[in-house]
């Protein structure tokens, strides 16, 4: 019983010493990147400035950083052209040099500088030695070779891939908006002329409206003018045909005239006459003779009878 008590807290101990070496293995990847992205990001002096301000100036850290990453470059490039056992250069204080903190910064971006893919050449100043290593095989059948990190190479693709496709988002947005603002203003003008034409055809039938009914107007008023002067002539003509029948049946000595004058009779001193007596126009003929007295004085309208006579001369 007790065995399996101590055997379980054994298992329980590795178990959290591996959980711990995971977390630790998380972190320091966290962190990796983390640099890697001030590295893509900046250039060369305003990254070592940000590692610098990210570690404090913090030289032991910053020597652990040095040698970790150095480490895994080697591990994740097999054509490292330096001898896997070379070491990189202890980092002293110089009166006359930069501080020690700033070289192993310097140190760090040249190292995630080669990883992400630039030049070896840029590690031999921080190498102990200069020798170089004839590219061999690897003899041990056990150990794995990671391949070469392409990272760097297929982010940059997949930035351009997305700079793309973000230019060809942004210009189909442009057309659309293009003809939207296009459409609109076909439609705000084809509702303008729309307004326009309708307001024509309102204003044109109103003024054939009153066209229409002053013309009607005036015709019935010409009209009724014409009938009224036609019945008016026709009851002045039949009031001179019927004077002039009762005319010729009148003699002078009925009419009680015993002057020494002769009555003046003829047709035109009677229409001239005639012509003076006011008979409306809805009086017909029988009226205007009753109203009409056949006297000397009424005949000549109103004028002493001397006046129809003629002179003595």
């Amino acid at each position: 019983m007790s065995c399996d008590r101590s055997c379980d807290g054994n298992s329980d101990q590795n178990d959290g010493e591996e959980r711990l070496m995971d977390d630790t293995d998380f972190r320091s990847v966290i962190e990796y990147m983390k640099l890697v992205k001030i590295y893509r990001e900046h250039p060369k002096d305003k990254c070592v400035q940000m590692i610098l301000r990210e570690y404090a100036s913090d030289e032991t850290r910053l020597d652990q950083l040095r040698c970790e990453y150095f480490e895994h470059l080697k591990q994740v490039n097999d054509d490292f052209p330096f001898d896997y056992d070379i070491e990189l250069k202890r980092r002293v204080f110089t009166r006359s040099g930069e501080p020690v903190a700033t070289r192993l910064a310097k140190d760090i971006f040249n190292i995630i500088a080669v990883t992400e893919g630039g030049d070896f050449s840029l590690l031999r100043e921080m190498l102990s030695t200069g020798k170089t290593r004839r590219r061999q095989q690897s003899v041990v059948k056990d150990i794995v070779t990671p391949e070469k990190c392409q990272c760097a190479t297929e982010l940059s693709i997949l930035k351009d891939t997305i700079a793309s496709i973000q230019a060809s988002v942004l210009l189909l947005k442009q057309s659309v908006h293009a003809s939207e603002m296009m459409r609109t203003q076909q439609i705000n003008q084809i509702k303008s002329t729309h307004l326009g034409i309708k307001s024509d055809i309102v204003e044109c039938t109103r003024t054939v409206h009153n066209v229409t009914s002053s013309a009607v107007q005036g015709m019935g008023n010409i009209s009724r003018q014409a009938m009224s002067r036609v019945t008016e002539l026709e009851d002045r003509i039949r009031f001179v045909e019927v004077y002039l029948e009762n005319k010729t049946n009148t003699t002078p000595q009925r009419l009680g005239y015993c002057g020494p004058y002769p009555l003046r009779y003829d047709a035109p001193y009677m229409a001239k006459r005639i012509s003076n007596v006011d008979v409306s126009p809805t009086m017909n003929s029988k009226a205007a003779m009753t109203s009409y007295s056949l006297s000397p004085s009424s005949v000549c309208g109103g004028t002493p009878l001397t006046d129809m006579c003629c002179d003595s001369a």
